[in-house]
């Protein structure tokens, strides 16, 4: 026989009290969380308010210091939905792993604790995947920036989409119609049980997640509608820094992604996928990373010049003038550091502009 763990008995006992027909949710939501008392309310009450109500919520607390686990234990109190789970800090990888296993619903999606989420949100997905018999759906969603309270609109189809495995693979590859994100898409179970949920790096490691999904996916159907909030959070991307695991995912991933877009004849897309995350690599770094990752940088720059015609002409503007000047000159972190600057600049206008 199983052995129950800790976890799964206390899982049983918090909803003891639930009625028959309410026991076996259709959707399990799993949110990890790390000292996220002062935004956990606002995302979790979201929730609570969804037009579709047979869900579970699986918090994981990942060894907050804070008082997030007393803010879930509220919702807890008065939901029997909320389920908690405690952990020592191994980070969010092992946090969505420690909630995936003991998941009842047909289907997973995730939330972050920093943002929020429309009324509709798991009604939108749920439809979605129903509607078209799909393994993932996605809806669209609102970049909501709290320091001027504004919505910016992200790039998603203009139209509800379905996609076959490669059409699906190629959008994921050029990191524009299907992001890597977790939280604007529903999966069914079966696909998250056949993938590796904790990588052993904390950067990029959706872009995994997700390129492993497709693997197991016939059917991805998107929605155009809006039914998650993400929240810029400035600070975290200012006190980013680069890690030694930051270069093993850049490793693990472009061999990945290789692998990936070799099995679907999409050796361009992988190109192109393998660049910007050699981009977003590279401009994590500062002066002081670079004499320990030489080889790192010296790989960058070899996939700049192997980039076949297809590939560099998909970058415009900026991004391709770097690229170019990578090629010609051999050096890589310079230009990659004034394009990131540049891109900030443009995008912060953009959104002014637009708010």
């Amino acid at each position: 026989m199983k052995e129950t763990m800790p976890y799964e008995k206390k899982l049983i006992l918090e909803n003891a009290d639930v009625s028959e027909s309410d026991k076996k949710p259709i959707i399990s939501i799993i949110v990890p969380f790390y000292n996220a008392s002062l935004t956990l309310d606002r995302l979790l009450e979201s929730i609570r308010k969804q037009t579709f109500p047979k869900f579970e919520v699986i918090g994981i607390d990942d060894g907050s210091v804070d008082d997030s686990s007393s803010v879930f234990k509220r919702f807890r109190e008065r939901d029997p939905r909320f389920v908690l789970l405690r952990q020592d800090n191994k980070g969010q990888s092992a946090a969505r792993s420690a909630g995936l296993k003991i998941a009842r619903g047909n289907f997973v999606t995730f939330a972050d604790a920093d943002d929020f989420v429309d009324a509709r949100w798991l009604s939108l997905l749920h439809t979605t995947i129903t509607k078209y018999n799909a393994d993932i759906s996605m809806c669209a969603f609102y970049n909501y920036s709290p320091e001027n309270h504004r919505y910016y609109p992200s790039r998603f189809p203009s139209k509800n989409v379905v996609w076959d495995k490669k059409s699906a693979m190629s959008a994921w590859l050029t990191d524009e119609e299907f992001k890597s994100f977790l939280w604007n898409k529903l999966f069914k179970k079966t696909v998250l049980d056949r993938i590796d949920m904790s990588p052993d790096f904390n950067f990029m490691e959706d872009v995994y997640i997700n390129g492993q999904a497709l693997q197991f996916a016939e059917v991805i159907a998107s929605c155009q509608e809006v039914g998650y909030y993400y929240v810029i959070n400035p600070q975290s991307k200012m006190h980013s820094s680069f890690l030694d695991q930051d270069a093993k995912a850049f490793y693990f991933l472009t061999d990945f992604i290789k692998v990936a877009s070799n099995e679907q004849n999409l050796q361009d897309f992988g190109q192109i996928r393998t660049i910007k995350i050699a981009m977003a690599t590279v401009e994590r770094m500062k002066k002081n990373d670079l004499p320990k990752n030489k080889k790192l940088i010296f790989e960058v720059y070899k996939q700049v010049k192997s980039l076949s015609p297809v590939a560099f002409n998909y970058f415009k503007g900026p991004t391709q003038f770097f690229l170019f000047w990578i090629k010609l000159t051999g050096e890589v972190f310079l230009p990659l550091k004034l394009r990131r600057k540049i891109v900030v600049f443009r995008d912060y206008f953009v959104a002014r502009r637009i708010g």
